[in-house]
């Protein structure tokens, strides 16, 4: 029996990705990973920067991470030009969104995750901080689950 989709993942106000990335490190006993970050949205230039920078590593998973990756970290190459010579993973990166939800139109927002998405006919996960109250007044509620620990909301849609 093939593999299942994995289950993808929306992340709002991302901040430098660490949500994302315990999803994206997550794998069943056989190695499989069951979600993956589809989007992941921050305002802040660092942290995107950063979600930017952690998506490109991803888009290694599985092949061996170029050493221009760890140049980068040492600070013997910028981001540009690390991106610039591996085009590809630095496009597959478009996971990390640089915009500020409520000042970005909201039907380019709608866009965006439909576009990550790719269908809204498999389960997706979306996950926000508490304070985006209302995000969903006038829609079908989706499973919601409260974590009052961490102020946060994780939603499943199926």
């Amino acid at each position: 029996m093939p593999d299942p989709d994995p289950i993808s993942v929306i992340d709002l106000f991302a901040g430098p990705g660490g949500l994302g990335e315990g999803f994206a490190g997550c794998q069943d006993e056989r190695g499989v990973p069951p979600f993956r970050v589809a989007l992941s949205i921050e305002k802040e230039a660092v942290a995107h920067d950063t979600l930017r920078l952690r998506s490109f590593f991803r888009q290694f998973a599985g092949r061996t991470v170029p050493e221009q990756y760890y140049d980068h970290l040492r600070g013997d190459l910028s981001c540009e030009e690390l991106y610039d010579r591996f085009p590809a993973e630095a496009a597959a990166g478009r996971e990390a969104w640089h915009a500020e939800l409520g000042r970005t139109p909201d039907d380019e927002t709608d866009n965006r995750i439909r576009e990550a998405l790719g269908t809204l006919d498999e389960p997706w996960v979306l996950h926000r901080w508490a304070a985006l109250s209302g995000l969903f007044a006038g829609r079908p509620q989706p499973h919601r689950r409260h974590h009052p620990e961490d102020h946060s909301v994780s939603l499943l849609f199926q």
